[in-house]
């Protein structure tokens, strides 16, 4: 384990009030890697315990400060009492030799130069204040909630913020534009996504679709869920075991006669075509293979996918067993929350009112029709 992560457990583990790894070395205890350059050590601490902290540090040598209004400016906490801290969300704890270096302005009014994009030693402490209410971590921005049981964790008997959580903080658009966190956050969100259990994957969609539910657009680029839940849907990847139930779907004609050229697809070519909906993943692309949960039946596809003239497709497709029953649109619902890569489009056969149905639900409008697949079809768009 990082060397930097040991010697702030050594420091804080009899601190007295609640304290957790937070930032990139929080990502990194939970990967098992290190996957990036960090600037400094992060640590949470409690609103009801920062002038704890203050007093704490203060007894070990550390000098605190918390950042000024003006750019690149820091004002240095007196001691616990000081009422600057009633406000007070964040602090720097600076020893001599530290990569952030304060020099000193007026009063208690410090500027600061970074002398290096990579903290070495353990001489710089960034002291995130957050909030708790009862039994739940409470993030201040979005009002999004996590048990304590499950927001913080614990690897080696240090304890560090959940993942997820990490991920959620890191969310706000600043993360992906500011020149010294753009870079950080792709690779963050690649490295943990893959890694993450399914039920904090889905508290993350969640909490990410509540905070901000007109989209997200500028987390498009990374990677999407791999499993999505409805009330009664699974979708996931596909897999080798579903070439023949599969298989048997789009065999069916009163299911391929809506699809494409409307001829059915070879046994032979099922294969390809599952890896071809492999091959869509990435970019806020992905084809789910959609399960029904209490029966566990792979029903059909419904998905994101690129077309050759560069516009992006909702499509889906199900086994007849399956209709009528608010699948499609229960399952399209889910995908456009997890990839909403608007603008969209969709298209149908003029003889198929139920799938022009399910995509005038989901706020498609009507723009007329194309050809395609030598086929004059009704044309959809989601602006």
């Amino acid at each position: 384990m990082n060397h930097l992560i040991l010697s702030g457990h050594d420091l804080f583990k009899d601190c007295g009030f609640t304290y957790f790894v937070c930032g990139g070395y929080s990502l990194e205890m939970f990967v098992g890697e290190t996957t990036r350059k960090h600037l400094d050590f992060d640590i949470s601490i409690f609103e009801e315990n920062k002038r704890d902290v203050v007093t704490f540090l203060q007894s070990h040598g550390w000098q605190v400060f918390m950042p000024a209004r003006a750019a690149k400016e820091l004002i240095l906490i007196a001691d616990a009492n000081d009422k600057q801290l009633d406000d007070c969300m964040n602090m720097w704890a600076i020893k001599p030799g530290a990569n952030i270096v304060p020099t000193h302005k007026e009063g208690a009014v410090y500027q600061y130069n970074v002398l290096a994009i990579e903290q070495k030693e353990f001489n710089f402490i960034e002291i995130c204040v957050d909030i708790k209410e009862g039994d739940n971590f409470v993030w201040k921005h979005g009002g999004i909630t996590r048990q304590l049981d499950k927001a913080i964790l614990y690897k080696d008997g240090i304890p560090y913020m959940a993942p997820e959580v990490v991920l959620l903080l890191k969310s706000p658009q600043f993360y992906s534009t500011d020149l010294h966190q753009r870079t950080k956050t792709p690779v963050d969100y690649k490295a943990v996504l893959p890694l993450l259990p399914e039920e904090s994957r889905q508290w993350l969609m969640a909490a990410l679709d509540k905070t901000y539910p007109d989209g997200y657009s500028w987390l498009l680029g990374l990677p999407q869920a791999a499993t999505l839940y409805t009330e009664r849907l699974m979708l996931r990847r596909f897999t080798t075991a579903d070439e023949q139930p599969y298989a048997d779907i789009m065999a069916n004609p009163n299911v391929y006669r809506y699809l494409g050229t409307g001829q059915g697809i070879p046994r032979e070519n099922i294969g390809r075509m599952i890896e071809s909906w492999e091959g869509t993943w990435g970019h806020g692309l992905g084809v789910y293979a959609v399960v029904e949960r209490e029966s566990g039946k792979l029903i059909g596809h419904c998905g994101v996918r690129g077309l050759p003239c560069g516009r992006k497709e909702i499509l889906y497709a199900y086994c007849d067993t399956a209709w009528g029953k608010g699948y499609a649109t229960e399952a399209a619902k889910a995908v456009l929350q997890a990839h909403d890569t608007r603008p969209l489009v969709a298209v149908s056969y003029p003889e198929n009112p139920a799938s022009i149905g399910v995509i005038k639900k989901l706020g498609f409008r009507h723009v007329g029709q194309e050809m395609m697949f030598g086929k004059m079809l009704e044309s959809f768009v989601l602006a």
